[in-house]
């Protein structure tokens, strides 16, 4: 059970790649709508993704984005519905939902370390705002998409698909539903303002691997806490969904260069969940 939690708490998808429990694509199909909304120039909008037609097993391992225009709205986050119920017994630190935003995609990664999420209803509500300058009858597309992350941690093979599964209960085989997808839209209503807000600055912090880290403190000891532990998984886990969301110091990100080639990447994320599963004795 230890296992499942750290699978399906920490980064259903992500955790799936690392362990290379088999994917099964299934007969079966989830239905995902995306919602509609005509908002005005400078005003804000929340929209549901909503989930219906969930096989009887439930799902329990979510993995997928938004895309929309970011010159006509900014989506600021995204809100558990009522649908996606949170995991109280999940691990200490692990958020069920992890949403990470950026221009032009909204990713959302959702896993449940036990029980599965049956029936239907809204799964998360997308909040944000329509630009000042956007125009009356601008129209921006919210649209399902597979995130771009590496399919396995030891390939260069990308991932290419949206996912909406169920990993079983010896963590063999992650069953990943066909998903049925209705997009959405928010459309511009009346007239905004001729200009904008100026846009900040989108340089990120260093990943890692275009400069030269300092030693490692402690070896594995991602989170900084003085010891290796599951934080530590959860800590790079997150870093290498979103490097600018969960950006990581030097000194954590060459702790985290546990295979010490100088790169940060998700051969390190395997190997860390190796040793906190036992299967390594050392880093």
């Amino acid at each position: 059970m230890k296992a499942k939690k750290l699978l399906a708490g920490v980064c259903a998808s992500i955790m799936l790649a690392a362990t290379a429990a088999p994917v099964v694509s299934a007969a079966d199909s989830v239905k995902v709508t995306v919602g509609n909304a005509k908002v005005k120039a400078g005003e804000e909008f929340s929209v549901t993704v909503d989930l219906a037609d969930i096989p009887a097993a439930g799902i329990n391992g979510c993995d997928f984005g938004i895309e929309y225009d970011s010159s006509i709205i900014n989506i600021t986050g995204a809100t558990a519905g009522p649908l996606a119920k949170d995991d109280a017994s999940g691990l200490e630190g692990v958020n069920t939902l992890e949403v990470n935003t950026e221009t032009g995609l909204v990713s959302i990664v959702y896993g449940l370390a036990s029980g599965t999420v049956t029936g239907s209803g809204t799964f998360v509500t997308l909040n944000g705002s329509v630009k000042a300058s956007a125009k009356e009858g601008d129209k921006s597309d919210l649209k399902v998409v597979a995130v771009n992350r590496l399919a396995k941690p030891e390939g260069t093979e990308t991932n290419s698909d949206i996912i909406f599964g169920l990993l079983d209960e010896d963590n063999s085989t992650f069953t990943n539903y066909t998903p049925t997808i209705t997009n959405g839209y928010i459309e511009v209503e009346g007239e905004g303002p001729t200009e904008g807000p100026t846009e900040g600055p989108t340089d990120g912090p260093t990943d890692g691997s275009s400069e030269e880290l300092p030693p490692a403190s402690l070896l594995g000891d991602v989170d900084l806490n003085g010891e290796v532990g599951i934080g530590d998984v959860v800590a790079i886990s997150k870093y290498l969904v979103n490097k600018k969301s969960y950006a990581l110091v030097p000194e954590a990100l060459a702790n985290a260069d546990v295979t010490r080639n100088k790169v940060v990447d998700a051969l390190d994320q395997s190997k860390l969940i190796e040793y906190n599963l036992k299967k390594i004795t050392e880093l």
